[in-house]
């Protein structure tokens, strides 16, 4: 965690590349909860437009950020991305209702925080791991440098907690080559993370 509050810190001080390195961290993660949030409110928006916003928007103000620590940041960027997630309901909709209790996008420490969904025996008892915080970080940019059907398919499998045949028929494929897929890139996942993601 050192590291990351390095980079805020680089940052802050006007470091260029280090406003660069931290965004392209932090991308991944406000992907993802820009796909929840949007779940959640039934919108059309473009995650990705969305997200190039938000951080447009941290990178010209990180000299008014005033923490210090990656759940700091986290939080900060969160509150920036719900604002721009207000804007846009209030352009949709005259009904302005309260999106901090609609979409959760925070965890309890506003450290960054993924929750990587596993089966025992049971499919149907499914534990779920908290990675927090950097390693948080680090799964989501190692999830997008995957080939597009296995990073689509290890996300829908084991962060949105989907059944196989649920994912094959999403991916108009067969069980088997959905199964391939998720093991070769939780392989791929676990040799670059060097964790153990309790897939079986």
């Amino acid at each position: 965690m050192q590291k990351i509050n390095e980079t805020i810190e680089s940052a802050k001080a006007g470091d260029k590349a280090a406003v660069d390195s931290l965004f392209t961290l932090y991308r991944p993660f406000l992907r993802r909860l820009t796909f929840r949030a949007k779940q959640q409110l039934g919108k059309r928006v473009d995650d990705s437009d969305i997200v190039q916003d938000v951080c447009f928007r941290a990178s010209n103000s990180i000299d008014k950020f005033s923490g210090e620590t990656e759940p700091e940041f986290t939080g900060w960027l969160q509150a920036i991305l719900m604002n721009r997630i207000r804007e846009l309901h209030r352009l949709n909709t005259a009904q302005i209702r309260d999106l901090r209790r609609e979409v959760r996008i925070d965890s309890a420490d506003d450290s960054a925080t993924v929750h990587w969904h596993h089966t025992s025996t049971d499919e149907d008892s499914p534990a779920a791991e908290a990675i927090r915080g950097e390693k948080a970080l680090a799964l989501l940019a190692a999830i997008d440098k995957l080939p597009p059907d296995q990073a689509r398919a290890v996300d829908m499998r084991y962060l949105q907690q989907m059944k196989l045949k649920d994912i094959a028929e999403d991916m108009e494929k067969s069980i088997g080559a959905v199964a391939g897929l998720i093991r070769r890139g939780v392989d791929e996942l676990q040799s670059q993370l060097k964790h153990d993601f309790g897939t079986s």
